[in-house]
């Protein structure tokens, strides 16, 4: 059986990464703000002023950009942990060494999403 000491001390670091990326990026006033437009979209005068529903538009594109990635990997995050105790409980070393390798796409993930936080504030 590998080691899995690595993967979640690996696990938790990327949690903790996520968690400050959350507050960070202000990820839940973001949803919010998502159900808000997206309400508004819904309204039958909502294209009367064009140039106020493409601002609305555009401001929804960039939460998205932020938050679908970020949710996504969340997921991932989770799936994985229930994946690598799994594992561990039935002493799976395949599953085991599946699941370091999705830990590390997963950490090329958060990688990523640093990258965009930085880009976009």
């Amino acid at each position: 059986m590998i080691d899995l000491i690595p993967v979640k001390t690996a696990l938790a670091g990327i949690q903790s990464r996520l968690d400050v990326l959350r507050t960070a990026l202000k990820l839940e006033s973001g949803q919010k703000r998502i159900t808000e437009i997206e309400a508004r979209m819904g309204e039958p005068n909502f294209w009367s002023n064009q140039e106020a529903a493409q601002k609305l538009i555009d401001e929804l594109k960039g939460i998205k950009a932020i938050s679908v990635p970020f949710e996504a990997v969340s997921r991932n995050l989770a799936d994985a942990a229930e994946f690598l105790a799994m594992a561990e409980a039935e002493n799976d070393e395949a599953t085991a060494e599946q699941t370091a390798a999705e830990v590390e796409k997963i950490s090329v993930a958060v990688a990523q999403l640093d990258t965009r936080a930085l880009l976009c504030g």
